[in-house]
């Protein structure tokens, strides 16, 4: 599943979370988390990290290099 960043009912995610389902959301700005673990990354990849949101939901929180109308960003 795929939301915007303008989306942010974190109970509903949870819950999804614990029932297996996958989703993908841009980080939304002033985004409250703990850090519990850094991978190390290679290619595109700027950071990968495991991190803990303040409704208790375990998440991954990668960052990546794109292409932005032929700029890299």
């Amino acid at each position: 599943m795929i939301f915007d960043r303008a989306y942010n009912d974190w109970k509903h995610l949870s819950e999804l979370s614990d029932r297996g389902v996958f989703w993908v959301g841009r980080e939304k700005k002033g985004m409250v988390y703990d850090l519990l673990d850094k991978r190390e990354v290679s290619g595109e990849l700027i950071s990968d990290e495991e991190i803990m949101l303040t409704n208790s939901t375990h998440a991954r929180r990668v960052t990546a290099w794109v292409d932005v109308d032929g700029k890299r960003r």
